[in-house]
């Protein structure tokens, strides 16, 4: 799947430094898979810009017609985002009300998941001798 229009490859692009997007903006065709998927270069930096404030991203049907995907970032060592997590339901279902509601237990989540990710770092589990 593209970066430019999946909840999981817009948080991924969002958290690259600034070349590695507008290299990959310079060499995607942002070629429209629905009618709501973002095909304006200028436009997607922008939806990149509020993803990094907002601290996660949203495919309103980008990718798949009826579609609607919630993703936010899951952060690493130094804060360096290594991962994205989503959850994808129908878009009647996954409306506005719940998205609300989502979002933080998505962002909570995720820090669970880095701080499991990190600890498991500094303590490393033992592999079998095989």
């Amino acid at each position: 799947m593209p970066l430019y229009n999946t909840g999981c490859g817009k948080v991924l692009l969002a958290y690259q430094p600034e070349y590695v997007r507008s290299s990959y903006l310079a060499g995607t065709g942002l070629v429209p898979y629905t009618r709501t998927t973002i095909t304006n270069p200028d436009l997607l930096k922008k939806a990149l810009e509020q993803i990094r404030l907002d601290g996660y991203a949203i495919d309103n049907e980008e990718q798949e017609e009826g579609v609607r995907c919630l993703s936010v970032p899951v952060h690493g060592a130094a804060d360096k985002v290594i991962a994205a997590i989503s959850i994808s339901g129908p878009s009647s279902r996954l409306d506005n009300n719940h998205i609300t509601t989502l979002i933080p237990q998505l962002k909570r989540i995720s820090v669970s998941l880095a701080t499991t990710l990190l600890a498991s770092q500094d303590h490393p589990t033992p592999t079998e001798n095989r």
